[in-house]
């Protein structure tokens, strides 16, 4: 499980496994996977929100994707400790969270 908070405003974890995206049957291949993360926010009482990345899918070894998934984390509690709100879906690319549209 991957976890973070900042031990009184926010806690972020992480959902699920992650994904093939898109996830329908009939979509083609896109070698790219989503992974959810649920988190929860002082601000917005007991409602849990959802954020969800999209990320390459690299032939690596489970260890290092399963860092680049912490890292994704990092960067969504750094995001969280700036607003109190994440955008619903982004986009991991070269290091970076880009907020992306549906």
């Amino acid at each position: 499980m991957i976890s973070r908070s900042d031990g009184s405003t926010f806690h972020l974890f992480l959902a699920d496994q992650p994904l093939p995206y898109p996830v329908e049957v009939d979509s083609p291949a896109t070698e790219l996977v989503s992974i959810c993360f649920w988190y929860s926010h002082v601000k917005y009482g007991l409602e849990t929100l959802t954020s969800v990345v999209v990320l390459q899918d690299t032939e690596w070894e489970f260890g290092c994707f399963f860092r680049e998934i912490e890292y994704v984390a990092d960067l969504l509690s750094e995001k969280l400790q700036k607003s109190s709100k994440l955008a619903t879906l982004y986009r991991f690319v070269d290091n970076k969270l880009c907020e992306a549209m549906y």
